[in-house]
């Protein structure tokens, strides 16, 4: 390989103005690899197609073929540099994306002060007390709840508002019932893969460093932790105001690490079953249901049959639908699981 010593600097100034003189009378034909290099850097600057390349000055690129001259480097490190050059750069990275993009619902929870009575019962009584046709609110469905309970969604705010005022002036009903908005979660979210060196304490601090409130703020608060492969997760929780400065964040400085984080978003499943909304221990079912094949009897472990869903088939069953069910009860391109995750989305205050 040729140094610069090896260059006829009389017949050839190394200055920028005359890089287009280069050629293969003004350069040593022993330095093979330079006029490879001048040869791509011709081709890339006759050639190329990329939309940023012409946006960058050519100039540019004919600088680094002059500091091929000049310092006699290697062929295939120039080389690459040149080509590095001449490819479009990945746009830069965006925010983290929100979530929760599940549309607004508009909801009312009634509940029986006697707790024998059903939840047929308690739609009943509230459909005979008021007549909607009056109050002139525009009601899009009614669905059973647990303990007797019903739940209203309204098709607007201003509907909700005008069903809610014409209950709390029925003496009969608020007589039997209780009647209100339901109650929401506050947004909570999860950091991965903490050192187990960490303590609650560290992490409750550096977490609220994060979003700007104070050491003694309730604005934060530690719900919860797993062990991991990883290391710790934390999952905690936050006030609704600060929901989208945490979503601005990429990563967050717990201690001396820099950990990833989503926002924390588990639907209630009983593992038993498969079924969403209550955990195993308050399960009704006699015996375990497979998460595999969705049948009773075995656990996935022992299964050999092909997938099948026990959630996606009782849901087609109830609501006349046509969902795919060919997966797990535990995947996560479940229908049941997705529409599970837009009901804690609703749930969740994040105003």
């Amino acid at each position: 390989m040729a140094d610069e010593s090896d260059l006829d600097t009389s017949i050839l100034p190394l200055e920028e103005d005359n890089i287009d003189l280069l050629n293969e009378s003004t350069l040593d034909m022993d330095c093979e690899s330079m006029l490879h290099a001048l040869a791509f850097y011709n081709n890339i600057i006759d050639s190329t197609e990329s939309k940023e390349f012409k946006k960058k000055p050519k100039k540019a690129i004919r600088v680094n073929a002059l500091a091929i001259v000049k310092i006699g480097a290697s062929q295939n490190t120039y080389i690459a540099q040149l080509e590095a050059d001449s490819k479009p750069k990945p746009p830069p990275k965006k925010a983290k994306p929100a979530l929760s993009t599940s549309k607004k619902q508009h909801l009312a929870v009634v509940k029986p002060k006697d707790v024998t009575r059903s939840s047929a019962d308690t739609k009943e009584f509230i459909k005979k007390s008021i007549d909607i046709t009056q109050v002139k609110a525009g009601v899009k469905k009614v669905a059973n709840l647990r303990n007797g309970g019903i739940l209203i969604e309204t098709v607007s705010e201003e509907d909700l508002e005008k069903l809610l005022k014409e209950i709390e002036n029925n003496e009969r009903i608020t007589e039997n019932y209780k009647v209100g908005k339901p109650d929401k979660r506050n947004p909570q979210f999860i950091c991965f893969g903490v050192s187990e060196e960490t303590d609650e304490a560290t992490v409750a601090k550096c977490i609220k460093y994060h979003c700007g409130v104070q050491e003694n703020s309730n604005e934060v608060k530690i719900v919860h932790s797993y062990k991991s492969q990883r290391g710790m997760n934390w999952i905690f929780e936050t006030a609704p105001g600060l929901y989208k400065q945490i979503m601005t964040m990429n990563k967050l400085n717990i201690g001396w690490e820099r950990v990833s984080f989503r926002e924390y978003l588990r639907p209630l499943r009983c593992f038993k079953c498969c079924r969403f909304g209550h955990l195993a221990k308050n399960c009704k079912e006699e015996s375990d249901v497979c998460s595999n094949c969705g049948n009773q009897g075995h656990t996935y472990k022992d299964c050999s049959k092909d997938k099948s869903c026990r959630n996606c088939i009782l849901h087609n069953e109830k609501a006349r639908n046509k969902v795919d069910i060919n997966h797990s009860c535990t995947s996560r391109l479940c229908s049941s699981y997705e529409r599970e995750i837009k009901l804690l989305i609703n749930k969740t205050n994040y105003e």
